[in-house]
């Protein structure tokens, strides 16, 4: 579910001693994303903010919560109707757990 590959190469960009604090950044900022698209009633508000979850889980390697990302921008553009959030908070939540879960396992310390 998770690009290690990405994060890995996140590690290496930023090193080793930052590296946590930078993925705890972008995870309380997908948080703060992801209320705000709940609270949106504008259609244009919640596509900037979906893009700015598809660019934080890019970043983190959350695949499936950037391509949910991308269909749910796509039918807004096309249809203009609301988003699927709880797709997008379970895909989240998914992706998330699995970091938390499997980071030094797979990261190494």
């Amino acid at each position: 579910m998770i690009d290690w590959d990405k994060l890995r190469r996140l590690r290496f960009d930023i090193g080793r001693n930052d590296f946590e604090d930078v993925v705890s950044l972008f995870l309380a900022e997908a948080d703060a994303a992801i209320g705000r698209i709940a609270n949106s009633k504008e259609p244009q508000g919640v596509a900037a903010e979906l893009d700015f979850l598809k660019g934080a889980a890019l970043s983190l390697g959350f695949v499936p919560l950037a391509d949910l990302c991308e269909r749910e921008l796509e039918r807004i553009a096309n249809t203009g109707t609301g988003v699927d959030l709880i797709a997008i908070s379970n895909t989240y939540t998914t992706c998330r757990a699995e970091l938390w879960d499997e980071m030094t396992q797979v990261l190494g310390p």
